[in-house]
């Protein structure tokens, strides 16, 4: 598979993996999966700022000679986004991050193969599928210790 094709298939699994979390109850959605740690809607909740900031901070921008604008605080994007998705509805969280990740996988799908290898776009992106990744296995660990696989 090209590399392109890897990260399209990569979103697409990504997105079929939050379809199948929805099915989930309440309660375990929103449980933490350790103490003190986020709980799965949480986890959903924080890649729909980071996948905006893609969409309207990188993605624009591998097409020009512009300087690319400087990340954000991780923290605190991240604080914020866990902090929507404990106070907004299970539904709200999930269909924000399905549209917006929907939404890049079409922006993504629509790159030509070589927009890939300008400014590192590819390592950039491989990293980002890493971290889905990551997040992945942790949801998976923790719904079969709570017998939910």
């Amino acid at each position: 598979m090209n590399n392109l094709g890897e990260i399209i298939e990569h979103h697409k699994q990504f997105l079929n993996f939050v379809h199948e979390l929805s099915k989930l109850n309440e309660h375990v959605l929103r449980q933490p999966m350790q103490e003190g740690k986020w709980s799965i809607i949480e986890i959903i909740g924080h890649f729909q700022p980071w996948d905006q900031f893609i969409i309207k901070q990188r993605l624009p921008f591998i097409f020009t000679n512009e300087e690319i604008p400087p990340s954000p605080k991780v923290e605190e994007v991240n604080a914020t986004a866990a902090s929507g998705a404990r106070n907004n509805p299970i539904n709200v969280t999930l269909e924000h991050f399905i549209t917006t990740r929907t939404q890049l996988l079409d922006l993504l799908s629509s790159l030509p193969e070589d927009v890939l290898y300008k400014q590192n776009f590819y390592d950039y992106i491989k990293g980002l599928m890493s971290h889905d990744l990551h997040h992945k296995r942790v949801v998976e660990v923790f719904l079969n210790q709570c017998g939910n696989s």
